[in-house]
């Protein structure tokens, strides 16, 4: 038994190291991606580190004069303050951040599933392109990889008498609104489904969910100063924005969507052939459907998994403003529910 753990732990380890050399290797060099929003990253972080200001609002959304939340400056600042204003800092605290939720996952995965599925699950993740690009370069979408990660894991543990891991749930969940505010309400929009779904099988309460409410809240202080020292100008953007005849609200776009996600979805199981991938999509899930995994945490991922897709298409397709990076969290989760399907 002792040998068994002991391998595991060899195995685990190597899987990160691994991780961590072909994240930080190609990137030897400056070899890394350095835009206009990197550059901004980079004039915050040395605003936070060298001249130690308080920030408020975070980078701009495709909106003008809306805002994300701040926190993804702070969060790449460590970077910035390691590496002395290096625009690599930034890239480094995604390349960390990646390596840290293959971790986490597959200590989650050893324990409540198998250490075979931790391992493939662990070892799949670092070959698995989609994954791999969120750490190539600092960008504020990014980060919505890990987190979807993180906040399904933690859903897929809850269970009656487990009310911490609904409210470790809010962690993930209030910093995707600092990542990228878009995809922060598909997000959003889960959580409540999840919520509504556990209170009405009394698996919650009232007051745990008035407590991860207030849990959520803190992470949106910093724009609620922000809001108070502007005269609410994100709010009255917002309204603005809704009352606009083009504007991001105006219509509708399920048509485009549709065709986006068919191609997000198929291509990651076959690329050469979308319609050759859709039908093995397709099998692979009535296949599932009809022979559904017995472990608990693995049927929960998938389960959450796909209905975070299923809200993210309603939620993107009930408006225009929908970009490519909004979703960069969908084929990574896809991937990890494919291969727990095929374990």
């Amino acid at each position: 038994m002792a040998a068994d753990k002991k391998r595991f732990f060899i195995l685990f380890t190597a899987i990160l190291i691994f991780a961590f050399t072909t994240r930080v290797i190609p990137t030897l060099g400056n070899n890394f991606y350095f835009t206009m929003d990197q550059g901004n990253a980079a004039l915050h972080g040395r605003d936070i580190i060298s001249r130690h200001q308080l920030l408020l609002p975070g980078p701009e959304t495709g909106i003008r004069g809306i805002f994300h939340g701040v926190l993804w400056y702070y969060f790449i600042a460590p970077g910035f303050f390691l590496f002395n204003n290096h625009p690599f800092g930034s890239v480094f605290m995604l390349i960390v951040l990646s390596v840290t939720t293959t971790a986490f996952l597959m200590l989650v995965l050893k324990k409540h599933v198998s250490e075979k599925a931790a391992l493939i699950v662990g070892a799949f993740l670092q070959i698995y392109w989609w994954y791999f690009d969120a750490s190539r370069y600092g960008f504020n979408p990014f980060p919505l990889v890990f987190l979807s990660i993180i906040l399904i894991t933690f859903m897929a543990l809850f269970k009656k008498g487990k009310e911490k891991y609904y409210l470790l749930s809010t962690i993930p969940l209030g910093f995707t609104f600092n990542s990228e505010m878009a995809g922060g309400v598909a997000f959003l929009l889960l959580f409540i489904f999840f919520s509504i779904r556990e209170f009405f099988k009394k698996q919650l309460n009232i007051k745990t969910i008035l407590i991860a409410i207030l849990l959520f809240s803190t992470f949106f202080i910093p724009r609620f100063i922000s809001e108070v020292k502007t005269g609410f100008s994100q709010q009255k953007t917002i309204i603005r924005e809704i009352k606009e005849p083009s504007g991001t609200f105006s219509s509708t776009n399920f048509k485009e969507m549709t065709g986006a996600f068919e191609r997000i979805l198929a291509r990651r199981i076959v690329p050469q052939s979308e319609a050759i991938g859709l039908i093995f999509f397709t099998l692979t899930l009535l296949i599932y459907i009809k022979n559904p995994t017995k472990n608990f945490f693995t049927r929960r991922f998938i389960y959450y998994s796909v209905a975070l897709i299923v809200i993210s298409y309603l939620w993107f397709a009930s408006n225009i403003g929908w970009r490519s990076w909004h979703t960069v969290y969908i084929r990574p989760l896809f991937f990890i529910s494919f291969v727990l399907i095929a374990l």
